[in-house]
């Protein structure tokens, strides 16, 4: 724009001669104009004079929609002198507005020193000028509101990526971000391993315990936790209490032929949880006695779920719905203080990674249910 306007500016000089030259863009909603290109007049006075709409010639080129040429300005009363750079005070006026689709956006004023300087020849060819010139400044303006949304798309991309990565691995995060359909956040059925890590004991702990103490522990537990979630590239649906429930193969799949299955990324997760709990259990132990009496109960289980953004209009978080999802909470419910309990098609998948022992069920012999002991080559 502002090439375009010294192109207009030296254009106009060529071939109509005058002292002073502006172009006031129209803010309607604002009733006033602005100055967009200004030469000849003193800088003080351009920072500091606003001129309204209703106000001035370039208010009448506005409200007839056509040239205004003003033989002398000291006998007409809308005009407001200046103050120049030089002085000097002009005596005749042209006021052009541009026109875009029949819509005025700003006007293109000539100022002359001298009195019935400007004719009716010069307002045509300026006509043409400004034609164009409107022309340019509504594709600035459209070219300026796509930029303004686009960056306004571009922040609300990174407060999604900001959201997808507190519940997901930055690469897996990248990958949703990515997705064009957005189909795994709308909504979907996946084959996932859904992990429930409870913390036994922990309310009658907490009932003995200031409240910044518990904060402090939970804090402190959760952060750890979904560390060890990320570190196996698991998902964190969400916290409830003093437990946390995380999710492997959604909303992004592991195909086990480079690595690890979710399944087996769920127990391997579980393992670490276990181990790194009794270091912070410890911890605290030391600082407060309650503690010691606190346990990590864990309950794996895969299977199909219903898994997608859920939730209100005021608040939304990625979660799984389904009998997979309730089936890991049981489990979880059933372990004893220590223990890491896994479904039968959870135990399947582990390709005999892990060392398991059996768990009686007493409920239905039909379901087989174990116990994860540790890694098969550790004793």
């Amino acid at each position: 724009m502002d090439y375009l306007l010294d192109r207009v500016a030296d254009l106009t000089r060529r071939v109509i001669d005058h002292d002073l030259f502006t172009v006031f863009l129209l803010d309607r909603r604002e009733g006033r104009f602005t100055w967009r290109k200004a030469l000849g007049y003193d800088p003080d006075f351009v920072r500091d004079r606003v001129f309204l709409l209703g106000e001035g010639i370039i208010s009448r080129a506005v409200t007839t929609r056509e040239a205004v040429i003003v033989p002398d300005t000291t006998r007409d009363p809308d005009y407001i002198p200046p103050r120049t750079i030089d002085g000097r005070t002009p005596r005749s006026e042209i006021a052009i507005p541009l026109l875009a689709q029949d819509r005025v956006v700003g006007v293109l004023a000539l100022e002359s020193v001298e009195p019935d300087h400007f004719t009716a020849d010069q307002a045509r060819i300026l006509a043409v000028l400004s034609s164009q010139l409107a022309v340019a400044i509504e594709n600035a303006d459209l070219y300026e509101e796509m930029q303004d949304q686009a960056r306004a798309r571009e922040e609300m991309a990174e407060r999604i990526r900001t959201r997808f990565e507190s519940y997901v691995t930055p690469h897996i995060a990248e990958q949703l971000f990515k997705d064009p359909s957005a189909k795994a956040l709308a909504g979907e059925r996946r084959r996932v391993s859904v992990l429930v890590a409870d913390v036994r004991g922990f309310t009658s702990a907490a009932e003995a315990l200031p409240p910044e103490v518990v904060v402090s522990f939970l804090q402190e537990f959760f952060s750890v936790m979904t560390h060890l979630v990320f570190r196996y590239e698991g998902t964190v649906d969400k916290f409830l209490g003093d437990s946390l429930m995380a999710l492997y193969g959604a909303p992004i799949a592991h195909d086990p032929r480079y690595g690890p299955s979710d399944a087996q990324r769920a127990v391997f997760t579980a393992m670490d949880m276990r181990d790194a709990f009794r270091r912070l259990r410890d911890k605290w132990w030391a600082m407060h006695e309650p503690f010691g009496g606190v346990e990590l109960c864990t309950g794996i289980a895969t299977g199909s779920c219903v898994v997608g953004n859920m939730g209100s209009d005021k608040r939304v978080e990625y979660t799984a719905l389904g009998r997979t999802a309730n089936r890991a909470f049981e489990l979880c419910r059933e372990a004893s203080p220590g223990e890491i309990r896994i479904g039968e098609r959870t135990q399947a998948e582990l390709q005999g990674d892990v060392r398991l022992e059996p768990v009686a069920d007493p409920e239905s012999a039909a379901r087989r249910v174990h116990r994860v002991v540790g890694l098969k080559y550790l004793t």
